[in-house]
């Protein structure tokens, strides 16, 4: 009789260790899907960014080659002052999007810090297992 719920109690413990583990492995396919979504996103917003510059290129140029860049809030200032402003304008955009891109890049590692950390875990659980 002792030795059946001693069985029982390790049976017990077995499928609880078994459930842990198939939870575990969920959270890490989840994280896995997560960063590949993430890594796709990033992807996708790139070139998103290389387009718009593109475009924002090419009617700088259409602007330049009919002589009106001079619109707006640059219209009568010297030349040099209206290039150096579009110079700065153009590299607070880039500023920008470096900053946002960086700040992707951490939320990503911190993710695969994340999945490190619970595989860690889960070989530790395997090998109290054994």
């Amino acid at each position: 009789m002792e030795l059946q719920s001693s069985l029982s109690a390790c049976r017990l413990e077995g499928e609880e260790m078994v459930a842990s583990m198939k939870e575990n492995d969920q959270n890490i396919a989840e994280m896995r899907k997560d960063r590949w979504e993430t890594e796709a996103f990033i992807e996708h917003l790139s070139t998103q960014v290389a387009r718009l510059e593109d475009e924002r290129n090419a009617l700088k140029a259409t602007l330049a080659d009919t002589g009106d860049y001079t619109a707006g809030v640059l219209r009568g200032m010297d030349p040099d002052v209206q290039a150096s402003a579009l110079r700065l304008l153009d590299s607070n955009d880039r500023a920008r999007i470096d900053l946002h891109q960086e700040e992707v890049h951490r939320e990503l590692w911190q993710d695969e810090q994340d999945v490190e950390v619970v595989s860690t875990e889960l070989r530790e659980i395997e090998r109290s297992e054994e």
